[in-house]
Formats: C-alpha cells, sequence, structure tokens
C-alpha cells in the first residue's frame, strides 16, 4: 500500500510531461522535507503523549478493577433478594444505582478516547492517501465532539482532544495550503490587466478542483473554541475582521504588489498623487470582480454573505495602514493634506456606491478620524468655508437673483453658501460613528451663525432708498437659508443626528424638533425683523405722501350724480401712485413668501392710517363719505386684488368706517343696517359723529 501511495505520488508529480524528469531531484527533496517535518512532529508527540497515555492506562485498569467488584456485589444482591430481604434489597438496589451511573461516565469516556482515537488513525490514513476531502470530514467530526464536550469537567481529556485537534488543523492546512498556492499559479492568479498573457476561461474540472480546495480550508479553519483573537498592532486595524484563509491567499500577492509600488523607493510611491493608490485598488476589484462572483461565492455559502466584500475589506485595510502613515506627515502641508483628504472621500464613495462596499463595513474613513487628524481636517473646513464665505460676500453679483419659485428668490450668495453647507455635509455624513458626525455638524451650526453675523453687519450700513439697498435682497438670502434648513431638519442624516443630540442632552430637558431649531430661531428674527422693517419704510412713506389727502375739504365735497362717473381724489394720487408703485418693486424683488407677509402688513398699516388720520379726524359731507368710499373700494381693493382673490377680508375696519361715513345722519349705533364686527364702540361713535349732516342734524334739534 505504501509502495502504491509513492508511485501515485510520482506519476502526479511527473504527469505525461517526460521533460519534467530533471525535476526530479526537486522533487526528492520536497519529499525529503516533508518526511522531516512529520518525524518532527511525530516525536514532539511521542514526547508529550507517553505521560499522558500511562495516567489513562491506570485510571482504566482502576476502573476495570471496579466493574470486577461491582460485578461480585451484583451476585451477592441477587442472593439476599431471592431470600425475601425486601429492606436490605433496597438499600444495595440504590448503591447500585449510583455504581451504574458512574460506571455509565467511565464508558463514555472511554467511547470518547476511543473515537479520538480512531478518527486520528482514520485522519492519519486519508493524509497518507492524499485524500483531502476525508480528511476534512473526520476533522471537522473531530471539532463536533469539541464542541459537545466544550462544558465538560473532564479536562484532561477536554485537553487532549485540543492538542488532537490542533495538530491536524496545522497539518492540513500547511498542506492545503500549498496545494492551493500551486493551483492558484496554473490560473495565474492575481489576474491583473498589466498581464499581456491573461489565461483562456479554465476548464471546468479545473474550476471544480478550485471550489474543493476553498471548500476544505473553509472547513478546516479551527473550532470556535480553539480560535484566538488576532493581537492588535494598531487601532486603524481594530474594526478589520480576519479574512478567511482562501481570501488571505488570493491577497497575499496583491499585498507584495502594493507594498513594492506604494510602500517602496518606486515612483508610483508619491504622497501628492494618493489617487494612484486608490485607482490600482479599484482596478483589482474590477479585474477580479466576475471571479469571485462567479467561483467562490458560491462556495462562501453559508460561511459569509459576500466574499466580495471580505476581499475588498483586505484591499482596504492596505491602503488604511499605508495611508494613516503619509497623513501623519502631510498634516504639515495644508495642500497635500487637503488634496489627499478628497480623495480619500471619494475612494470611499466610489466603493459604496459602484462597488456595493457596505457603508457599515470597515474603511478608510478611520484613519481621518484619527483624533490628530479629525481636529486638522475640521479646522481645514473651517479655514475653507471662512475664505469662500469672504469671497462670496464681497463679490459684485452677490445679492443677483439667479433662480426664483414659487416661495422664494434665491441669490447667488444664498446659493453658493448652501452648497457650501452640502458639500460639508457630504464630506462627513458617511463617517460610522455618531460623536464625529456631531462634532462637524456644531461646527456648520457655528458657520451658519456665522454668516447670519455677517449679515447682520451689513444690514447695518446706512442707506437712502429701503427697496433699492441690500436690504431685500439679504432678506431673501436669509429666507431661503431658513427654508432649506427647515427642509433637511426632516432629511435623515439630520434626524439621526438629532437624535442623538437629543440623548446627549436627555438631562438638560432641552428638546428641540430639529438639529436646526435654536439657529432658525435666530435666522427668523432677523428676517421678522428686516420684514418688519420694510413694511414700516414702506408705510412711512406712503405716509408722507398722504398729507394732501388727509388735509383735504371733505366737509365741503359735493354730493356727485349716480349718472356722473367719480374719479380718485386728487389729493390721492400721490398717495396711491407711491402705495402701487411700492407694491410691485417688493413684489418683483422680495420672495414671494415674504412679500405676503408684507403686502397684508402694508394694508393692515394702510387701514389704520386712513380711520386713525383721515376718517377720525375729519368731517365728512354726504359728498366727502362717497368720495372715500369710492377711493377704497375702487381703487385699494382692486390693487390689493391682484395678491389676492378676497382683498375685502384685510380691509373690513375701513370698509365698514366708509359704510357708516354713508348712512343716514339721524342713524344711532344700535340702528344700523349692518353689523359692526372690525370696529370697536368708541370708534363707530365717532366715525358717525364725522358726518356733518349728523352735526347740522344735532344743532337743528
Amino acid at each position: 500500500m505504501e509502495i502504491e501511495n509513492v508511485y501515485r505520488r510520482i506519476n502526479q508529480f511527473l504527469g505525461n510531461d517526460w521533460k519534467k524528469l530533471t525535476s526530479c531531484k526537486e522533487f526528492y527533496h520536497q519529499l525529503e522535507d516533508e518526511k522531516n517535518k512529520m518525524e518532527s512532529e511525530l516525536y514532539r508527540i511521542r514526547s508529550e503523549i507517553p505521560a499522558k497515555i500511562d495516567e489513562t492506562t491506570r485510571r482504566i485498569e482502576n476502573v476495570q478493577s471496579d466493574i470486577l467488584s461491582f460485578i461480585d456485589e451484583l451476585k451477592n444482591f441477587l442472593k439476599i433478594y431471592e431470600t425475601g430481604d425486601l429492606e436490605n434489597s433496597f438499600e444495595k438496589l440504590s448503591t447500585f444505582a449510583v455504581k451504574r451511573t458512574e460506571f455509565n461516565k467511565c464508558l463514555n469516556y472511554l467511547k470518547t478516547v476511543k473515537f479520538i482515537e480512531n478518527t486520528s488513525n482514520d485522519l492519519k490514513k486519508f493524509y497518507q492517501e492524499g485524500n483531502w476531502n476525508k480528511c476534512v470530514m473526520s476533522y471537522l467530526s473531530l471539532g463536533l465532539l469539541l464542541r459537545g464536550i466544550s462544558s465538560t469537567q473532564c479536562t484532561n481529556i477536554l485537553e487532549y482532544l485540543k492538542d488532537v485537534v490542533q495538530y491536524w488543523h496545522k497539518l492540513l492546512k500547511s498542506k492545503l495550503i500549498v496545494e492551493y498556492e500551486q493551483l492558484l499559479k496554473v490560473l495565474n492568479w492575481p489576474f491583473v490587466t498589466r498581464n499581456k498573457a491573461l489565461p483562456p476561461l479554465p476548464q471546468e474540472d479545473l474550476k471544480s478542483k478550485f471550489q474543493l480546495l476553498t471548500k476544505l480550508l473553509l472547513e478546516t479553519e479551527l473550532p470556535e473554541e480553539l480560535r484566538v483573537k488576532p493581537i492588535v498592532t494598531s487601532a486603524l486595524t481594530i474594526d478589520f475582521p480576519q479574512p478567511s484563509l482562501p481570501i488571505f491567499l488570493l491577497l497575499e500577492p496583491l499585498r507584495k504588489r502594493f507594498l513594492f509600488h506604494f510602500c517602496g523607493n518606486k515612483q508610483t510611491n508619491r504622497s501628492d498623487k494618493p489617487e494612484w493608490m486608490f485607482s490600482q485598488i479599484l482596478t483589482w476589484i474590477k479585474d477580479h470582480e466576475y471571479f469571485l462572483s462567479d467561483w467562490m461565492q458560491p462556495v462562501y455559502k453559508g460561511f459569509t454573505s459576500s466574499v466580495k466584500v471580505e476581499f475588498i475589506c483586505g484591499l482596504v485595510k492596505m491602503v488604511t495602514e499605508k495611508l494613516h502613515s503619509d497623513l501623519l506627515q502631510l498634516q504639515y502641508d495644508d495642500i497635500l493634506f487637503t488634496h489627499t483628504l478628497d480623495e480619500t472621500l471619494g475612494f470611499h464613495r466610489e466603493l459604496t456606491s459602484n462597488y456595493g462596499y457596505p457603508s457599515t463595513s470597515a474603511s478608510v474613513l478611520s484613519v481621518l478620524t484619527q483624533a490628530q487628524i479629525f481636529v486638522k481636517w475640521i479646522n481645514m473646513e473651517r479655514k475653507y468655508a471662512e475664505r469662500r464665505m469672504d469671497d462670496m460676500l464681497n463679490s459684485n453679483t452677490a445679492w443677483e437673483v439667479i433662480s426664483e419659485n414659487e416661495r422664494c428668490k434665491i441669490t447667488e450668495c444664498g446659493d453658493e453658501f448652501i452648497i457650501l453647507l452640502s458639500t460639508i455635509t457630504d464630506r462627513y455624513s458617511s463617517l460610522p460613528r455618531p460623536g464625529h458626525r456631531l462634532q462637524f455638524l456644531d461646527f456648520q451650526l457655528e458657520l451658519i451663525d456665522d454668516f447670519r453675523l455677517r449679515l447682520v453687519q451689513l444690514r447695518i450700513e446706512d442707506y437712502m432708498d429701503i427697496l433699492s439697498s441690500d436690504v431685500p435682497a439679504i432678506l431673501n438670502t436669509l429666507h431661503y437659508l431658513s427654508s432649506i434648513l427647515v427642509e433637511w431638519g426632516t432629511l435623515p442624516h439630520f434626524l439621526m443626528l438629532h437624535h442623538f443630540k437629543e440623548q446627549m442632552n436627555v438631562e438638560r430637558n432641552d428638546h428641540n424638533d430639529s438639529v436646526f431649531t435654536d439657529i432658525l430661531e435666530l435666522i427668523n428674527h432677523f428676517i421678522e425683523s428686516l420684514t418688519r422693517e420694510i413694511c414700516s419704510n414702506v408705510t412711512l412713506e406712503i405716509s408722507a405722501k398722504s398729507r394732501s389727502y388727509r388735509r383735504d375739504r371733505w366737509n365741503i365735497m359735493p354730493l356727485m350724480n349716480p349718472d356722473v362717473e367719480l374719479g380718485l381724489t386728487l389729493s390721492g394720487c400721490a398717495m396711491f401712485q407711491v402705495l402701487t408703485s411700492k407694491l410691485h418693486q417688493m413684489q418683483n424683488i422680495i420672495a414671494p413668501e415674504i412679500f405676503r407677509q408684507c403686502w397684508k402688513n402694508i394694508a393692515d398699516q394702510l387701514c389704520k392710517l386712513l380711520i386713525d388720520d383721515v376718517i377720525l379726524v375729519n368731517m365728512f359731507s354726504r359728498g366727502g363719505a362717497q368720495q372715500i368710499q369710492f377711493d377704497v373700494k375702487r381703487n385699494i381693493l382692486p390693487l390689493f386684488a391682484q395678491f389676492t382673490p378676497k382683498p375685502e377680508v384685510y380691509f373690513k375696519s375701513l370698509l365698514e368706517a366708509c359704510d357708516l361715513l354713508c348712512t343716514d345722519p339721524s342713524v344711532e349705533p344700535d340702528e344700523l343696517p349692518f353689523e359692526i364686527t372690525a370696529l370697536n364702540a368708541n370708534q363707530v361713535e365717532s366715525i358717525l359723529n364725522r358726518k356733518c349732516g349728523r352735526v347740522l342734524f344735532a344743532e337743528l334739534t
């Protein structure tokens, strides 16, 4: 049988190629090395095991003696039982039950020892025959046994089984690795695009052999009970899982290439060109993507979720270690640091978006979150953002409207600032730890507040005409910023950060609707302040132009014939012209949502102006009452009808005042033919007293 094994090994080595005869010497040395290793291993076992064997033999002899004694006692028990002495019989029976349990344990112990011995003999036989499939099956049975007795108190047999499992693991692993590496050479692994002589698609039998060896390597992994956690040499690699043995072997030649090109004196190892390194890794992933999914993924079913992800993870680990070394030096050069940072983020984005690498897996981002590097990163973001804000606010076209929608008018400055914030968000949103993302969020909130304060400083500048100044553009910018922040507050990214922030503030009882609540309050307060200022400024100008209208002789205006068409009061032309022009100017330059607030505010102020400064301070003839009612209904209402289908809703008090002026002079407040809801009793009484006819009627009576 041994001779047949030798023949088989020689035939397997030589095959049908007679030219390999020249390599017989090499084959001889290979066999010599194998023999020496096996003899060394056997010598070690023979030197360690004898003591355990002797101890086990003594225990077996003791158990055998106990069993013989137990048989004799059992015979005596039967004699006592036959005499009818039940009391002594029950006492003996309980003793026998205890001993029987002990003997069963001994029997199981011996069966376990026998199983280990028989399985080891089978392994030796299959190993010598080169039957790796049966070797691994026997090895797996030892692993199952180890898992089954891992909690036993029989420490000796447990340690013995662990030694046996580790011995065969080491032996099988080394042998299968040799076979696997030889097969990889046949496949011309790795499949780099530079290689001009790429092998043709391998045959099915080669594929089957490769998949079988891959499966055997996976199954020869140590049982969970014997695995030792790898020693972590760097905090950077703590999140990177240990690759399975087949993937480790596939990565090894790529690792050597990577070290050769990017960690030595080669011209490809340039700190100012990190994109070369990233591009190479992406190329390797692309070159081996089909092989991993078609050849290996079917084998890995049940072992890991994705062999491709495991392969990429191994490549990313190489990059991570290299990148950490580079960034420690580049942090003193802002340009190179920023360039490497951008390329790193782009590389991670490429992996997750185009190659299916999970964002939750270990990544190169762990380098960027190292304390020293992370602080440098945020400082660089702050430096760049401040420079960008200076440029955008100093631009000659900063306040030009570049686009608009039904709610906002978007200025160049506002658009660039939102782009700046979005870019920062895109850069840090993929960071795995919420603590790092929250630090960036705090930086963004500081940036927004800084932008708000810069706009406050610009607002303080003097101006002649508020609508011709930068104030409306500042208002539009703030409104656009506010609307965007409200939308962002509902996005998953910021909702998650809000959740983490609320958890941190749980003891402060400081709960907000979103991460932007506090800064939005400041922005909206500024918006309201500017809106009131614009409206007050416009109302003040209208009031200035209304002087002659307010002082007109309302008490002597004649009542016009119904057939004669009335016209706008001449003294009010200037006021109405300013009102019309300002409203249309505001509509053109202010965001629609803000303009709605403005015209409502101006409508309210106009009502107050006409009631308090015209109607309540002048006497009105019937013609004067007719005229002011015409001015309101035929001029003011149509003007505001451009902004709302029901303008009368916003001038209710003014319309009621006009109706009061046009009633019969003798009508008392409680006899009015219509209901008064917007004016109070004092206003009603005062307006009724403003009518000349009523005064004359009172004097006559």
